[in-house]
């Protein structure tokens, strides 16, 4: 379903990380991995399409195929354990998409 946008936002702010895995991939660019960036979150997105763009500093690329489940695994994992680390990426990931994909 839909929600507004005001909701939609609130519960972005509330997570600590969003993942963001497109595989098969068609070509899209993720709206809602932008979105995310925007607000601060940390996104783990496949590394392929516009995502393999974006400099590896600014989102937390995650391999496709046979590694991926693994790679998830470790990278939600090392989130959880440094704080930090999210905060970083997240502040990286707002400031690349308002550099760059903002109007």
């Amino acid at each position: 379903g839909r929600i507004d946008a005001d909701r939609y936002r609130a519960w972005m702010d509330a997570c600590d990380a969003i993942v963001a895995l497109r595989y098969p991939h068609r070509g899209e660019t993720s709206a809602a991995a932008l979105k995310a960036m925007e607000r601060g979150r940390p996104v783990l997105a496949s590394d392929l399409g516009a995502m393999s763009e974006v400099p590896a500093t600014a989102f937390l690329p995650i391999d496709v195929g046979a590694r991926e489940h693994s790679h998830l695994t470790a990278t939600l994992r090392a989130l959880a354990d440094d704080r930090d680390l999210g905060r970083a990426v997240g502040a990286r990931a707002r400031h690349y998409v308002l550099e760059r994909h903002s109007p």
